[in-house]
């Protein structure tokens, strides 16, 4: 990689709803954020076997697999787990859905729906306390 060339801050993005994965793409990208995108934990897990992302955003629930089964293999993976912020618009669950996967370790998490200077501020944030 030349001197002048700056790496950009890789971001992987899971949702199971398209069109909202599709917004939060071009929002981060926008941003100045290298991104790549899957619909579900387990096709997540291919693309963080392909490349390990910086940061890992993540929806709680999806079909197949779901954010939790995500936050659970990037945990137990060797080595240093990339910080995951969790979002979901499920409010009314019998528990705190976004503290159980807290509790897991996300590092972060965010109810849907949400403005796009929230969701650039957590991940401002997240990064920033990642930094060595």
């Amino acid at each position: 990689m030349p001197e002048t060339e700056v790496r950009r801050t890789s971001v992987l993005i899971v949702d199971d709803e398209a069109d909202f994965l599709d917004l939060l793409r071009r929002m981060l990208e926008t941003a100045g954020y290298e991104v790549r995108c899957a619909a579900n934990a387990a096709a997540a897990i291919t693309a963080y076997l392909d490349r390990a992302p910086d940061l890992v955003l993540t929806d709680v629930y999806m079909p197949e697999a779901d954010g939790f089964e995500l936050i659970n293999w990037l945990r137990s993976r060797t080595g240093a787990m990339p910080p995951v912020i969790v979002m979901s618009g499920a409010q009314t669950a019998p528990y705190n859905h976004l503290a159980v996967a807290e509790q897991l370790g996300a590092v972060a998490a965010i109810g849907k729906p949400f403005r796009e200077a929230e969701l650039l501020a957590a991940i401002e944030s997240v990064l920033a306390r990642a930094v060595p």
